[in-house]
């Protein structure tokens, strides 16, 4: 089968439905800064501090958020292994596991998380 993965205008599209904004990354020195990163959590609907402190220990390396919202990784991250964890979070956080469909809410009952889909109405305990 042909990959049905195309990439437009920053968005990754699968088939006619767009998955989430890629990721923008600038290696300065001995850093690397996540430049759309505030883009990337309005795009998916998720807190900024969440996906930060899911990146940071995922991926084992020292983050700060700068004024301009951006990550800065203090080590050079290299782009598939940043788009590798995003993809995670997004599998876990975001995509609804029925319908595959990003338009999903957190919700919290009893002490657990829930992936709750506005599309297909489906109830998912997180991990």
């Amino acid at each position: 089968y042909a990959s049905m993965e195309i990439k437009t205008k920053g968005h990754v599209e699968i088939g006619k439905k767009v998955a989430t904004l890629a990721p923008a990354i600038q290696p300065v020195h001995r850093t690397t800064v996540f430049l759309n990163f505030a883009n990337f959590c309005k795009d998916i609907d998720r807190p900024q501090q969440m996906v930060f402190e899911y990146l940071c220990r995922e991926m084992g390396v020292d983050c700060s958020l700068n004024s301009h919202q951006q990550i800065s990784f203090q080590r050079r991250v290299k782009q598939e292994r940043l788009q590798r964890n995003l993809d995670n979070f997004c599998n876990k956080y975001v995509f609804c596991p029925s319908c595959k469909s990003k338009d999903t809410s957190l919700e919290k009952k009893n002490r657990m998380t829930f992936l709750v889909c506005k599309m297909c109405e489906s109830s998912t305990p997180t991990k």
